[in-house]
């Protein structure tokens, strides 16, 4: 592995989290990966969590990963939906292209495994989605957070109506947008499970 780890902390404006990132990413011994780094800073912040950036390397940015400190929801929040690692989960830059793709994103999407990553989400949104999405990442940006649905078409013109929920991570040099989705429930579905 490069030793050279380029790693963005977010939220940007905690220089002590961003120190101590930094710090233990140094003492780490040889084989350093996400989960040492994150395990090395959860005595501090519990809720740590570390990702690599897939894409930086293969498209040669070097290695970069993504320190949150606030990265997993609380307790209270558990029964949320989103908080089911088993879900579709991605990164889309600041460019709209996704930066990280899981497997269950790219088999939503009906592509295979690491087929999502660095293509535009415009590519699977409906044109009139499309449209509102500036004003989208405004209100996200704002907000910190946003839950809403979106039609999704896939390569093979299929439309599926997904549920989301975003999360974004601001630096002074970066805005990621962590989304968790899954596809809606049909409606007598959701009827059932509100019953």
């Amino acid at each position: 592995m490069d030793a050279r780890i380029a790693i963005l902390c977010f939220p940007a404006g905690d220089t002590t989290f961003a120190s101590l990132t930094t710090e233990a990413l140094t003492t780490i011994p040889d084989g350093r990966t996400p989960e040492a780094l994150a395990s090395a800073l959860r005595p501090t912040y519990p809720s740590v969590v570390i990702r690599k950036q897939e894409a930086a390397a293969a498209l040669g940015f070097g290695e970069r990963w993504y320190a949150f400190r606030d990265g997993h929801l609380a307790a209270a929040d558990a029964q949320r939906w989103w908080d089911d690692d088993r879900l579709a989960r991605v990164v889309i830059d600041q460019t709209n292209r996704y930066s990280e793709a899981n497997d269950p994103a790219c088999e939503l999407f009906g592509l295979g495994p690491g087929q999502l990553i660095g293509r535009s989400w415009e590519e699977f949104a409906d044109p009139a989605a499309a449209v509102a999405a500036g004003a989208l990442r405004k209100t996200l940006q704002r907000q910190g957070h946003g839950d809403s649905t979106f039609r999704l078409t896939r390569p093979d013109g299929t439309h599926l109506d997904i549920d989301y929920h975003t999360v974004v991570y601001v630096s002074d040099d970066s805005i990621l947008y962590e989304t968790v989705m899954r596809e809606r429930p049909a409606k007598s579905d959701r009827i059932s499970s509100t019953a």
